[in-house]
């Protein structure tokens, strides 16, 4: 006969198994369902979240705590690196194209001159930038003080105008880096005329007395008169010029106050010189006047005719270059002398 204990105990076994498997999917159902209670409710906050919206800045804050992360003196130091670094690169650029003939290397130093320009215009577009990030970011954190921690609607609107500002700054920057500098082009123009012949353009100052310190220049290089000319000693005697052609002259004048205030102006004042006063000079020297143009012919101006008495040399013309993109006021006269 069976053993009743030894069948309680295997039976026990058995039992204890099968509830050790159900028990194993019990808690796996249990597992299951702990997970799923872990899972937040779609639609209702969590504690998390409630604490992430309870420490998240308002807008005020924002605006204090977004600052440049770039100091003024580490900014300057590494404009200071990138120029020359720029430097360096311009060099190389130019050594190359040298070797490659003289269009060549007019065309590096154009290009070369535009990326320097390009580049401190950059670096003067970062630094205002800094300082005017600076100056609102002051002012918007005494406003917000003032406010109680709210962001005033002076504060908004100075943000709102920083940004306008900023964004004008980057497109007349883009339209720098994409455009020619005119003058450049001027120049590059001046070059490749005037080399061939041996000549080069040389520049008096800007000043009102651009045409006379030309001229004067001219009449050093030649020896007129065994005297050193200026600016001031030229008026004298183109007003001197002037005033004896008067007939001749005085229909070409645009002058309200009338033909004798305009002498007066030419030989005292830092007006402007023009055409009429190179037909005087040009008498009054008794020489040819060259009138260089970048983009056009030279004019010849020949008044050696009606000169009053002639000083030798006559067959060496005075040369002047005659410029309207060298300035951003307007015309501009320089000397043009031999390489």
């Amino acid at each position: 006969p069976a053993n009743p204990c030894r069948q309680a105990f295997l039976g026990g076994g058995k039992q204890d198994s099968t509830m050790g498997k159900k028990g194993k999917k019990k808690t796996t159902a249990a597992a299951v369902s702990e997970e799923e209670d872990d899972q937040p409710i779609v639609g209702l906050p969590t504690l998390a979240d409630s604490d992430e919206e309870s420490e998240a800045p308002s807008s005020a804050d924002q605006a204090i705590s977004q600052r440049p992360s770039e100091s003024k003196g580490k900014m300057i130091m590494r404009h200071k690196n990138e120029l020359k670094e720029l430097e360096k690169e311009i060099k190389a650029k130019l050594m190359a194209a040298k070797k490659k003939g003289r269009e060549a290397k007019i065309k590096a130093e154009i290009e070369t001159a535009q990326e320097r320009k390009d580049l401190e215009a950059k670096h003067a577009s970062e630094l205002a930038s800094l300082e005017t990030n600076k100056d609102d970011d002051e002012e918007s954190e005494q406003e917000i003080q003032e406010s109680g921690g709210k962001q005033s609607r002076a504060a908004k609107r100075r943000e709102k105008q920083a940004q306008a500002d900023q964004e004008r700054s980057q497109r007349i920057l883009e339209h720098r880096m994409n455009s020619i500098d005119p003058k450049l082009e001027e120049d590059s123009a001046f070059r490749i005329k005037l080399e061939p012949m041996n000549l080069r353009v040389v520049e008096v100052p800007s000043d009102g007395h651009c045409l006379y310190a030309s001229i004067a220049r001219q009449l050093n290089c030649i020896g007129m008169a065994n005297q050193a000319w200026e600016a001031s000693s030229v008026r004298q005697s183109i007003a001197e010029e002037l005033k004896r052609r008067e007939q001749d002259l005085s229909g070409f004048v645009d002058d309200p106050e009338g033909f004798d205030h305009h002498v007066d102006r030419v030989r005292s004042s830092a007006d402007w010189g023009g055409h009429v006063e190179l037909v005087a000079a040009s008498s009054c020297f008794g020489r040819q006047i060259v009138v260089h143009h970048a983009k056009s012919a030279e004019t010849v101006i020949d008044s050696r005719a009606d000169s009053a008495a002639g000083q030798g040399g006559q067959d060496t013309p005075l040369r002047v270059s005659y410029h309207l993109s060298s300035l951003h006021l307007g015309e501009h006269y320089n000397s043009v002398e031999d390489i």
